[in-house]
């Protein structure tokens, strides 16, 4: 089985004006399936309908994969988490 979640988030940032900004993504979840599978192996009643692989989509685009596609990823996505810590402070939020 497969699920499609589409998601919009929207982000306030400083320079984003009082509409912030909206990322768009799909998250699409495949689930162990039931039967057997294409290598004749049957998986077990204890494993059917637990989460096989998740995958995020942006503008519904599927992700480059292999080298060098996950190293960049993982390297901007690590960039990314610093950065927001960086930037974006525990303070409080206005009313």
């Amino acid at each position: 089985d497969r699920y499609v979640v589409r998601t919009a988030t929207r982000y306030l940032l400083p320079l984003s004006g009082p509409e912030g900004v909206t990322v768009r993504s799909e998250v699409v979840v495949d689930l162990v399936p039931k039967g057997v599978d294409g290598d004749g192996t049957a998986p077990s009643a204890a494993d059917v309908g637990k989460i096989a692989r998740i995958e995020e989509r942006w503008n519904g685009a599927r992700l480059l994969e292999g080298f060098p596609f996950d190293l960049v990823r993982r390297g901007a996505g690590l960039v990314s988490y610093a950065a927001t810590r960086a930037i974006i402070a525990d303070r409080p939020r206005p009313l």
